[in-house]
Formats: structure tokens, C-alpha cells, sequence
């Protein structure tokens, strides 16, 4: 018999189920047959963009509230997505990102991320993705955090102030840490 460990209401099966992080009170949660994930309330999650992108995989995205982006340098197109590949063997972040040369594991409770950055810029816009994808799911889940900014350099002094990345990058982690992955084998 398999042991229950209950988290703030959750109840969360071990083998079937990998990460039981409770969310923030107040905080809305997505289900997907595969996978839930809990997120602020001012994050809006664009129906339109729930879309399947290409044979066997979908893309789930959670948009940045104007507080995170007004008045800075972030564009508001930055987001956090969870993408699913159903016909995938393995799940490593070079099946999300390109030109991966290594990457790092991180261990989320009872879930194995492997985890890669990359970057690119051009014409004053950098475009940062960090990719954490589950090692262990199946379907291969990922999560990605896509921070486009643009050169503070490119504005007249005073104009906006930089977006502050370290508190984005946790909000962002706040909302992986909820990532509920359903059917992981063990």
C-alpha cells in the first residue's frame, strides 16, 4: 500500500505523483490531465496560447502581470510555460532549447530536473531561456522561463529603471515549486 502524504489540502501519492509543494493562499491553480501548477492571481494564463505546437506536444503559458514589466526594461511578453512532449524518449533540455552544450540536475522534492540556460541578444533585446525538464515524467514535462528584456541603454536616462530579475526569478521558481507532474514512474 502506498503512503499518502497530505500538503495543505493536497493529497499527493508518492509513485504516481512527483512535487507536492503547496502554493501561496490565494493563488489559482491549472490541471491538465498530466500535470497541475498553482500561479499568482494577477498571472494570466492566455487561453489562445494553449495550443499544440507541432505532433504530440502542447505549450501552457502564464504571462507576467503588468507589475512585474511597467516601467522597466522587461518586455511583457515574458512568461513562464510548461511544455509537454507526449512521444519523447527521455526528457532533457535540449529537446526545448537549442545549442545546449551541458546542463545541471536539480533535485524538487521527489522530482529530477534536469535543468540548461541559454541566451541570445540582438538589436538591444536579450532573450534568456532556462529550461528545468522533468527527468524522470512521462510525458516528458518541462518547465521554461522566458525573460525578454531590452537594453536599458537604449532609453533616455531616467526613462525606465531595470526590471528586478532576482525577484522574478523567484516568483518564477515560487510557481515551479507547485508543478504537480501526475503518472512519473518511479
Amino acid at each position: 500500500m502506498l503512503k499518502r502524504i497530505v500538503v495543505s489540502g493536497l493529497v499527493c501519492l508518492p509513485v504516481l505523483v512527483m512535487a507536492c509543494e503547496a502554493a501561496p493562499a490565494g493563488w489559482k491553480t491549472f490541471r491538465d490531465p498530466s500535470f497541475s501548477i498553482s500561479y499568482p492571481p494577477d498571472y494570466s494564463m492566455d487561453e489562445a496560447l494553449v495550443a499544440e505546437v507541432g505532433k504530440g506536444s502542447h505549450e501552457f503559458y502564464f504571462n507576467v502581470p503588468e507589475r512585474v514589466f511597467k516601467g522597466t526594461n522587461l518586455s511583457g511578453d515574458s512568461k513562464l510555460s510548461v511544455e509537454i512532449l507526449h512521444d519523447s524518449h527521455g526528457c532533457t533540455p535540449d529537446q526545448f532549447l537549442d545549442n545546449v552544450s551541458g546542463y545541471h540536475v536539480e533535485q524538487q522534492g521527489a522530482l529530477t530536473f534536469n535543468v540548461a540556460k541559454s541566451g541570445e541578444a540582438g538589436a538591444g533585446n536579450f532573450y534568456e531561456n532556462d529550461v528545468y525538464a522533468g527527468a524522470n515524467s512521462k510525458p516528458c514535462i518541462a518547465v521554461r522561463y522566458f525573460i525578454h528584456s531590452h537594453n536599458i541603454m537604449n532609453y533616455d536616462p531616467g526613462a525606465v529603471r531595470a526590471f528586478d530579475a532576482a525577484g522574478l526569478a523567484r516568483e518564477f521558481d515560487a510557481i515551479r515549486k507547485s508543478l504537480v507532474v501526475n503518472g512519473l514512474q518511479p
